[in-house]
């Protein structure tokens, strides 16, 4: 395949206004604007969040109490010896009783469980912003598409109005030869009929423009009646060397949407340590520090705060749970297996769409050439036939003929670019190129 070199440069296809759009500043609006976009990073700063609550739960916990507590009055509990008068107090009656506490509790061996759950959010964090950049892609694909269709249809507008400029001028070229008698009424109707049809192509092509403008302010996000303008002004480079479908299958790995599911199927393997972490013991240190009156760390209570505290290291091994563990282990396996399938699918799918786009932007690049090509002949055609007319040589059925193949040859080639546009930006966006 020898290689195919396109390079276009397609200027002021709508004519430059102050506060005309270009492609970049409606990405910019759109990115701005755009409600996907925004759910999107809603849902990454939220991963962010469930990241700090895993690791929170790594650190230090800390936890206050405080009670207090009116029981029934009770007798004194008192001795009495031999000897001495009055009995001795052991314990007084004490009816208000109050108590806090603080305590320390550090994790030091949860069965591997948090530090897996740990490494699988930071894997979901990292789909996230794959997630979040394959939106903007795709919404920036949307404006692209959106922008040169409204591109396409101001063109035509522009085309049709500088024909109509000119063909104006033709009629009353002829009306002046009829007039003298070099041509025929006929002629001049002929030529009428075809201003009339150039006027109902003219109105059409505003209402498809009108039509163009306002979804092209719905992709950026502003109000659909606005009378948006935008400057299209573009080169276009691109080479199609013989090695492309070689790079589908490279391509098709780099895509966001695999390196997504790559991370998701990291993410699945830290579940199914997490969940096996019940099969393991925990294993945690603790400390109370206690200030109650009564204490009853103390004997005898006595009605006046006391502190005590303690420290310790604790242990929970779960024995016996009905399968609970190894269900949860096994609907972890699953959804892993459904990922690494998914995935095989999805590398199938984007390879189809790779070879598809590339053939898509090829085809134009030809298309292009040989519209190029019928506009040269067209032309050709037109200005021997105008020759030929003001020598009364041809009728004006011939000259409005020509005309009608330099309209289509003339609007071939734009729609032909902008379409090439689109389609190149489709084939960056299928291969994982950012737009």
């Amino acid at each position: 395949m020898k290689h195919i070199l396109l390079s276009i440069l397609f200027l002021t296809l709508i004519n430059a206004q102050s506060g005309s759009l270009t492609l970049e500043e409606s990405f910019k609006l759109c990115l701005e604007n755009s409600a996907e976009i925004k759910i999107a990073e809603k849902e990454l700063a939220k991963m962010k969040e469930k990241q700090w609550e895993i690791t929170s739960q790594r650190l230090p916990k800390l936890s206050l109490k405080a009670s207090y507590t009116r029981i029934s009055e009770t007798p004194e509990f008192s001795l009495a010896f031999p000897g001495m008068p009055q009995p001795i107090t052991i314990m007084e009656s004490i009816p208000n009783r109050y108590n806090f506490s603080l305590r320390f509790e550090q994790p030091i061996f949860t069965g591997f469980r948090l530090a897996s759950l740990k490494s699988s959010a930071d894997y979901q964090i990292t789909a996230a912003e794959i997630q979040l950049s394959k939106k903007i892609n795709d919404q920036k694909l949307i404006v692209t598409k959106a922008f040169w269709n409204y591109a396409k249809t101001q063109n035509l507008v522009n085309l049709l109005n500088s024909k109509i400029i000119a063909f104006e001028e033709h009629l009353k070229n002829t009306r002046a030869f009829v007039n003298n008698g070099l041509a025929t009424q006929n002629d001049l109707l002929q030529l009428e009929v075809q201003y009339s049809n150039l006027k109902i192509k003219l109105t059409e092509a505003n209402n498809l423009n009108t039509i163009a403008r306002t979804v092209f302010n719905k992709t950026i996000g502003v109000d659909i009646f606005n009378e948006t303008t935008i400057s299209a002004s573009t080169s276009v480079l691109y080479e199609f060397t013989d090695d492309e479908i070689a790079k589908i299958n490279e391509a098709a790995i780099l895509r966001n949407e695999v390196k997504q599911i790559d991370f998701n199927i990291l993410s699945s393997g830290e579940m199914i340590t997490a969940a096996r972490a019940d099969y393991l013991p925990n294993i945690f240190a603790f400390g109370d520090y206690y200030y109650s009156c009564p204490n009853q760390q103390i004997f005898p209570m006595k009605d006046k705060f006391d502190d005590t505290w303690d420290v310790g290291i604790g242990l929970k091994w779960t024995f016996w749970d009905w399968g609970n563990t190894s269900s949860k282990v096994a609907q972890n396996k699953y959804i892993q297996e459904q990922l690494k399938l998914s995935r095989t699918e999805l590398l199938n799918n984007i390879k189809i769409e790779i070879y598809t786009k590339y053939l898509e932007a090829k085809k134009l690049i030809e298309k292009y050439e040989l519209v190029n090509t019928s506009i040269l002949s067209a032309q050709e055609n037109l200005r021997i036939l105008e020759k030929k007319y003001a020598a009364h040589l041809v009728t004006s059925a011939e000259i409005i003929d020509a005309e009608n193949l330099l309209l289509e040859a003339e609007t071939n080639r734009d729609n032909t670019i902008a379409d090439f546009a689109i389609s190149l930006a489709e084939y960056y966006n299928a291969i994982g190129r950012d737009l």
